[in-house]
């Protein structure tokens, strides 16, 4: 069993260049896709483009043809009375969505931002909902799946390169050396060290891998010496 100390040493010494990590312990703004990009910004922090919803909500199509809203110099109170109270807030208030109106940064910009009284939770979901969004994507091989996750990251296709990750993971369960070489050298700090747990439950564990040809020296001696201090 691997102590915490060992887990540490991991993260500090796994691999040079692993600066960016999939994940982190508290979102502070939108996630991808919703963290860039598009013609409105709802709730000050979700970036989306106003075609997308209105071919969604007709709610939110009329609202973007008001010409005062699309100036942004008035606000709208959406109120379906008993059909919506209780539902969507949870809290028994209609539905509103107020002003059209500046960024809350300061950024004067074009961009508009839409004031919704969901949190924040409860608007990715809707929005994850409605927007064309990556399938569960399946792989018959780790050999299948380079050549995308490859594509995805020239492109920087964050958000498609987030659906890679399940398949990764699960290759990396049978061919631990090849996934952590491929994290390594795409800077995928947590598949990275990912992988290097699931190397400790392989038997064999100088079986050579051609992603190695792809990474430092001292990248794959921190492997090595992460399964020599765990096991």
């Amino acid at each position: 069993m691997c102590s915490n100390v060992d887990s540490e040493h991991l993260n500090r010494t796994l691999l040079e260049g692993c600066t960016l990590a999939e994940s982190q312990p508290a979102r502070t703004a939108a996630a991808a896709p919703f963290d860039e990009g598009g013609d409105i910004v709802l709730r000050s922090d979700f970036h989306a483009y106003r075609w997308i919803i209105a071919a969604a909500s007709p709610v939110f199509a009329d609202m973007f043809s008001l010409p005062q809203l699309a100036r942004g110099t008035a606000g709208l109170d959406i109120d379906r009375d008993a059909d919506m109270r209780g539902d969507g807030n949870g809290d028994g208030e209609s539905t509103k969505v107020s002003t059209l109106g500046p960024r809350e940064d300061g950024d004067r910009s074009d961009t508009q931002v839409v004031q919704m009284t969901e949190d924040s939770n409860t608007l990715e979901t809707l929005l994850r909902g409605i927007y064309p969004c990556p399938p569960a994507l399946h792989f018959a091989s780790l050999d299948a799946l380079k050549p995308v996750a490859s594509a995805a990251h020239k492109y920087q296709l964050d958000y498609l390169a987030s659906a890679l990750l399940p398949p990764l993971h699960t290759f990396s369960r049978a061919e631990p050396v090849r996934v952590y070489a491929w994290a390594v050298r795409f800077d995928m700090a947590s598949t990275a060290e990912r992988a290097a747990r699931d190397f400790l439950r392989i038997g064999d564990p100088w079986r050579y891998a051609g992603e190695l040809a792809h990474i430092s020296a001292r990248a794959y001696h921190a492997l090595l010496e992460y399964r020599r201090r765990c096991r």
